[in-house]
């Protein structure tokens, strides 16, 4: 989210379960302070054990990095509503920034707060003030200008079962309409329903020659832009006086051409996206300032800029589709940089499983397409509806195993096979494995959930919770027994008796006592899916389990 910054706290000792440059941890009161893309600076406080001496970079009260916030979450083991939240990019400073220069504070502080600004945990500060201490950086750029946060949640992912469902509805849909078979989006039926956005986008080009604009204020870039929306065949933005001028989307546009209003400021900004003299970012948040929440006007101007990373909206269609593919992410009434860069996320997700899919790559605008369709096209919609009645009802076959190592040793020897001439496509393999490890984790969620409801645990069923995207965690599912005990759920998706394991799970399975491992073997043909527990396993025990190496990380000296 562009325009936050903040200073946070992080002290030798501490009560709070900081990691450096990964999770910070904190009273719910900041919470406000550190949402997902704020920009942050590290500060910490005069040294009080010299043994620390060797992990800061001064003695003395001092700014040491920044980093940016990812998203934050309740810490559930606190009673107190703590919070933590992820830390992304973290870019450590070569040397110690004193909190003082000349006797001068580098932060603005309030005289109401002159006589314990120091005691808050995390203050909120302005632009001057981030890129005044980051001017005594190493740093001559802000190295976090182009990072993006990750922009959804738990819950805005769209879920693949749904997809699934939505997409072989589509396929039959299309290839009735067309006559042909659907496998990739130059169907006949398809270019005739969207191939005109290319079309479209090539002649608002070729009007708006924005490589010639010259300085701002003379009206000729309003001009220009204008004609660029008011192309007949475009209705990717609301544009004509169908309810009155007011509500045309580039109405201030016309009033800056007409009588002046921002003329300069709105033609600096048009200049500064199309000729990326400043970044996206700042440029779609003075959109906003300038337009107001004219959110298809700026995504449309965005997507002429680059038609390969953006792409228009509606937001009442667009939120249809969400819904439909299990996702709750609305961008309607939510126009700004962060939102529709979630937008876009969602976005380019339903481009790789459609993907997935044809075996073949589509184009962004492609997915763009079949979200279109799908929220416009009852005949589909009807079809699931009647669909889910008739056939959609996961069912679980519960196996609590016994694990046993029958083999002499734990660790299998290498496999010294020449491996085959033809190589296979690891980038399509292992986005296959991605795909199915999150159908996995969906119908753990959906039995967990179940299981509590069954057992009238409801309160307990709505806690149970998606971490798989949090970093550093070591499992998937936070879920709990109906004793209200916690259960790490580990999922991983498996038809034999056997999984991968990163090198932070192997430790999280030794160490945290309600870990938990399921093993699950998607049936896509009778939703009859089954789902091997393996409790508290110590994966390190060879009476039970083989490790096998699969990866080696490689380091060396160099002769001087």
């Amino acid at each position: 989210m562009a325009g936050k910054y903040a200073i946070i706290t992080e002290n030798d000792v501490s009560d709070w379960d900081d990691k450096t440059g990964e999770l910070y941890h904190y009273p719910k009161r900041y919470l406000k302070y550190l949402e997902p893309g704020t920009k942050v600076i590290y500060y910490k406080g005069r040294i009080q054990d010299k043994k620390y001496a060797d992990n800061r970079l001064s003695n003395n009260p001092h700014y040491f990095g920044l980093a940016m916030m990812g998203h934050n979450f309740a810490d559930t083991q606190s009673k107190k509503n703590d919070y933590y939240s992820e830390v992304i990019q973290f870019e450590l400073f070569e040397k110690a920034i004193p909190f003082k220069i000349n006797d001068e504070y580098l932060e603005e502080i309030p005289e109401s707060k002159k006589s314990n600004y120091w005691r808050d945990g995390v203050q909120e500060i302005s632009e001057m003030e981030y890129e005044k201490i980051l001017n005594h950086s190493q740093f001559r750029t802000d190295p976090l200008e182009n990072v993006s946060p990750p922009v959804l949640k738990e819950g805005e992912y769209i879920k693949v079962q749904e997809f699934d469902r939505l997409f072989n509805a589509f396929k039959k849909y299309v290839e009735k309409e067309s006559k042909e078979p659907f496998n990739s989006f130059s169907n006949s039926y398809l270019h005739e329903e969207e191939g005109y956005k290319q079309t479209l986008r090539n002649e608002a080009i070729q009007k708006l020659k924005y490589s010639s604009w010259g300085t701002p204020g003379s009206g000729k870039i309003a001009k220009q832009v204008i004609q660029t929306i008011e192309l007949e065949e475009n209705n990717l933005v609301e544009w004509r006086a169908k309810r009155g001028d007011k509500a045309r989307n580039h109405y201030p546009i016309l009033q800056a051409l007409e009588k002046g209003i921002n003329l300069a400021e709105i033609e600096e900004v048009l200049l500064f996206h199309f000729q990326s003299k400043s970044s996206d970012a700042k440029n779609f948040e003075r959109m906003v300032n300038l337009f107001g929440k004219k959110y298809s006007l700026i995504a449309y101007l965005f997507y002429l800029k680059n038609d390969r990373i953006f792409l228009p909206i509606s937001t009442t269609n667009f939120d249809k589709a969400f819904r439909l593919l299990g996702s709750t992410f609305t961008t309607s009434l939510k126009a700004s940089w962060f939102n529709y860069q979630g937008f876009l996320s969602i976005i380019e997700d339903t481009k790789l499983l459609i993907e997935s899919k044809l075996n073949s790559e589509i184009q962004l605008i492609d997915a763009h397409s079949f979200l279109w369709i799908l929220s416009r096209t009852d005949e589909i919609t009807d079809t699931i509806q009647e669909e889910n009645k008739q056939r959609y009802q996961n069912s679980f076959n519960i196996i609590n195993t016994q694990p046993i190592n029958t083999k002499t040793s734990q660790v299998k020897k290498l496999n010294n096979k020449v491996p085959n001439e033809q190589s296979p496509d690891f980038e399509r393999i292992n986005r296959q494995k991605r795909i199915n490890g999150r159908k996995a984790e969906e119908l753990v969620l959906e039995y967990e959930r179940k299981q509590l409801i069954k057992a009238g645990k409801l309160e307990l069923a709505k806690k149970v919770e998606d971490y798989s995207k949090r970093l550093g965690v070591g499992y998937d599912i936070l879920s709990f027994k109906e004793n209200g005990e916690e259960k790490h759920i580990e999922v991983k998706y498996s038809k034999a008796n056997s999984f991968i394991i990163t090198r932070n799970e192997l430790n999280v399975s030794a160490n945290d006592p309600n870990y938990v491992i399921y093993i699950v073997n998607v049936d896509e043909s009778t939703y009859q899916h089954q789902i091997k527990i393996l409790n508290h396993p110590d994966l390190t025990d060879n009476s039970k389990f083989r490790l096998e190496p699969k990866e080696y990380f490689v380091s060396f000296e160099e002769e001087e």
